[in-house]
């Protein structure tokens, strides 16, 4: 049987969050540092449309993060190639930040029959 992995177990690398924290301005620099209980990466956005996360094993991931107009102004998100997000997830035991289809992460709620799920 396969093990269920799921949305509310991940650490969520959430871009709303780094936009209302003042971390994403456009032509700023900025660092900042995100936790999750002992997991602790830093960030580097470098003003534009790359997003460096520096991991405690000295990894590094770039993430692309583009502006996105809309009707009353405009919006960050992760840019993955084909698709934009506002969210990427990494469960406890994986390597990098992904999209949740790229995880295959399912909610909970779904597993659950119908009468627990309320």
């Amino acid at each position: 049987m396969t093990k269920h992995m799921f949305v509310e177990d991940a650490r969520v690398l959430d871009i709303n969050k780094l936009v209302k924290r003042g971390h994403l301005r456009y032509g700023e620099r900025s660092t900042a540092r995100m936790n999750w209980g002992r997991f602790e990466v830093r960030l580097e956005h470098d003003g534009r449309d790359a997003l460096r996360v520096h991991f405690p094993d000295g990894r590094t991931q770039k993430l692309m993060v583009v502006r996105v107009p809309m009707r009353l102004g405009s919006r960050w998100m992760f840019h993955l190639g084909s698709r934009r997000t506002f969210k990427l997830f990494m469960p406890k035991d994986g390597d990098v930040f992904r999209s949740r289809t790229a995880w295959g992460l399912e909610y909970r709620s779904r597993h659950l029959s119908q009468k627990n799920r309320r």
